[in-house]
């Protein structure tokens, strides 16, 4: 989204698809264009509806001179001396407080506190613009386009599935990712109806960031809109659902700030995807760059890598995140009635080339995704089977699907499409469970050999379960070579036997032998798959896919 006037931006908000920058330049500019007959049709209408102009009383909020004159006298040479000291954040603020007692002690009873408080730091954003803007120096002593030091870690959670520490100066970022299964996918209601997200990223800033004590409740709107934008920014890169079917969540957590913590949290949460082994298409970082300028833009500076006071007195915060190849996502935060579009390129290309020093340190941690996912992580096998039989696997009530569940220990996932996700803890009940869901959408065909278990007796033969909820019919002429005068005799229910498929039917009848195990077996060339009367017992299963076919909600 675009919002300008004249030949100047507003606000920037950008998701690409790893985008090179000249063309998302190029998108910007033709959305700028755009908005001329917008801003005519405004203007237009002003005019029709509003010919006169009203006059409206102003009362000004400034700070009076009185004020001003006072604590300049006793702060102003000593906040200037402060912003040149390069002193990093902790030390800095120990000496703006002491600054700011003097000042409260010195015109106590003169003026309001309020007041005084607003006086010290109209002095301060003086400073900071003179000292950048004239000097061509930073507070922190670093030069404009200089990244304060950067350094990572990875793993350093033993048992979490995914971690990563990213730390930029004082700003440093905690992200741990973990990992789930399909079902425990997001459902997200909005205008368009209900859908679900698979990947999400939370993003916390507690009151200890930046030093203070508060409250730790609900996120507020903050959080909630850098969780978005280090979202947005890892989108492009994360698998499909095809090729990772895990359940993403990433948490960040500031655990100290002083500037672009949302830009931390990107570049942690890109590394704890790989800590994972999240098979994520590249890597992602970003970096902020601020703009401190003049009334008429005729002096300015692009700094990178805002911080601290630079991002409080700064006029523009320009977020980008990105690949070593494009654009995945832009934010912009001004505090200008406009900048000019000319800048853009150059906010651009600075903060294109910052980003590469941010990927350069990144990749000297870790390049690439862990070709295993952690040991700690929820095993998982995904199938595909034949969308017409997943009552099948759901059986009757959901009967099939629970008793595989709880052998296995073990969670089934089914989708329309007939793709099946099985999660569990270990790797071995989870093959289990896919082997048997993989038995029961099978095509079973005759020839095939399977142990079975005799589930009831009946006065014609005996019914074998042959793969979890496949019945069929072992007729009592199919028992044994010899004579069968009681079934009773031969099997009992409970009996582990070896069969073989003799026959079987479009309808889902088995017909199994015992008899064609043994030596010297000769078929009945009467019993065919479709003839014999009740010989070819119908699987009992396929009379719940049929049910499942008549509406019943197949997941």
């Amino acid at each position: 989204s675009f919002a300008g006037k004249d030949k100047k931006f507003l606000a920037i908000e950008a998701r690409a698809n790893i985008l090179p920058e000249e063309k998302l330049l190029g998108a910007i500019e033709f959305a700028r264009d755009s908005l001329d007959p917008v801003l005519s049709l405004i203007t237009d209408f002003a005019a029709e509806v509003n010919p006169e102009n009203k006059k409206y009383e102003f009362v000004s909020k400034a700070l009076g001179e009185d004020i001003m004159n006072d604590v300049s006298a006793i702060a102003k040479d000593r906040i200037y001396e402060l912003m040149r000291s390069e002193l990093d954040k902790t030390e800095m603020s120990k000496l703006q407080d002491g600054i700011q007692d003097d000042v409260l002690t010195s015109l106590e009873g003169k003026y309001k506190r309020a007041d005084m408080l607003r006086a010290i730091s109209e002095l301060e954003k003086k400073a900071i613009q003179h000292i950048i803007l004239d000097e061509g120096k930073r507070p922190d002593g670093r030069g404009i386009t200089d990244i304060r030091d950067i350094s990572s870690q990875v793993g350093l959670l033993p048992r979490t599935h995914g971690s990563a520490l990213f730390t930029r100066g004082v700003t440093q970022v905690l992200t741990v990712a973990t990992l789930g299964s399909p079902s425990l996918e997001l459902i997200v209601q909005n205008m368009y109806g209900e859908g679900t997200k698979r990947y999400i990223h939370y993003y916390n800033f507690p009151p200890y960031a930046s030093g203070e004590t508060g409250n730790m409740g609900s996120p507020k709107s903050r959080d909630i809109g850098h969780g978005m934008l280090a979202e947005k920014a890892l989108t492009p890169v994360i698998p499909s659902q095809k090729e990772f079917p895990y359940m993403i969540l990433l948490v960040s957590e500031t655990l100290s700030s002083s500037g672009s913590s949302s830009m931390a949290a990107t570049c942690a949460s890109s590394m704890a995807l790989m800590d994972a082994g999240v098979p994520i298409k590249d890597i992602v970082g970003g970096i902020g760059v601020g703009l401190i300028t003049n009334d008429d833009f005729s002096k300015y500076k692009i700094m990178t890598d805002l911080a601290y006071m630079e991002d409080a007195f700064g006029f523009l915060d320009f977020k980008m995140t990105g690949t070593r190849t494009g654009v995945t996502a832009i934010q912009s935060d001004m505090k200008l009635a406009g900048i000019p579009m000319d800048m853009l390129p150059k906010i651009f290309e600075q903060s294109r080339e910052a980003r590469m020093k941010v990927l350069d340190s990144m990749e000297r941690v870790m390049d690439k995704p862990r070709e295993l996912v952690s040991q700690y992580a929820p095993k998982m096998v995904t199938l595909q089977i034949n969308p017409e039989k997943i009552g099948m696997v759901i059986g009757s009530g959901g009967k099939t699907i629970k008793e595989i569940q709880e052998k296995t220990s073990t969670e089934i996932f089914i989708d329309q499409d007939g793709t099946v996700v099985i999660t569990g803890t270990d790797l071995e009940n989870t093959q289990k469970s896919a082997a048997i869901v993989s038995g029961i959408t099978h095509d079973i065909t005759v020839g095939e050999v399977y142990e079975g278990t005799v589930t009831d007796l009946l006065d014609f033969g005996a019914l074998v379960e042959i793969l979890p909820g496949r019945v069929g019919l072992m007729h009592i002429s199919e028992v044994t070579t010899e004579y069968v005068e009681k079934l009773e005799d031969w099997v009992h229910v409970g009996d582990k036997v070896t069969v073989k498929v003799i026959n079987t039917s479009e309808d889902g009848k088995i017909g199994l032998s015992r008899r064609a195990m043994e030596p010297g077996y000769v078929p009945n060339e009467n019993r065919g798959g479709s003839s014999g009367g009740r010989r070819n017992f119908r699987d009992r299963d396929s009379r719940d896919s049929r049910d499942s076919r008549r509406g019943r909600d197949r997941r």
